[in-house]
């Protein structure tokens, strides 16, 4: 089983990860600098995946691994934005 993250705003591309752990990481990642103090971003490392997902306007759905594989082929085998910017 994989996580599909979903960006209910439509900036980024759909990502798969390993498990939520990954993926809440990689939102932490991502919204760390969006944080106003040290403060808040200690406060951000406490908060589980779906307080992050709801705070940001992110989803997830747990997906197959064959769906997965789908959706790297059609995401052009990107894993997260950092994988596009090699793309574009």
């Amino acid at each position: 089983m994989k996580v599909l993250r979903i960006d209910r705003q439509g900036a980024f591309n759909d990502s798969i990860y390993d498990n939520k752990k990954e993926l809440r990481e990689a939102l932490f990642d991502l919204h760390q600098p969006d944080m106003a103090n040290d403060q808040d971003r200690e406060a951000l490392k406490k908060w589980s995946l779906n307080e992050v997902c709801e705070m940001f306007d992110w989803d997830y759905e747990i997906i197959t691994n064959k769906q997965a594989k789908q959706y790297d082929w059609n995401n052009n085998n990107c894993r997260d934005y950092n994988d596009l910017l090699v793309f574009n």
